[in-house]
């Protein structure tokens, strides 16, 4: 799950084919749409909400986790 790696981690790997093809940032990585459709991935909905929103999904997903993590939401 895309959104667990960004909540949970500071590194992710995208591979495909048996191939790494990133080694980042979950943000990085996650924010980049043509890397995610070269591995078959899908952006994720928090990513999709801001930029409907016109907002930059990196700031969003980052105060939507820290929201959750304040009030005690998993």
């Amino acid at each position: 799950d895309l959104y667990l790696a960004l909540e949970y981690t500071s590194r992710s790997l995208i591979m495909h084919d048996g191939k790494i093809l990133a080694d980042d940032s979950p943000h990085k990585l996650f924010m980049n749409t043509d890397l995610l459709a070269q591995a078959n991935l899908v952006e994720i909905s928090l990513s999709k909400l801001a930029k409907l929103l016109e907002i930059r999904p990196d700031e969003f997903i980052d105060n939507y986790i820290s929201h959750k993590k304040q009030i005690g939401i998993n």
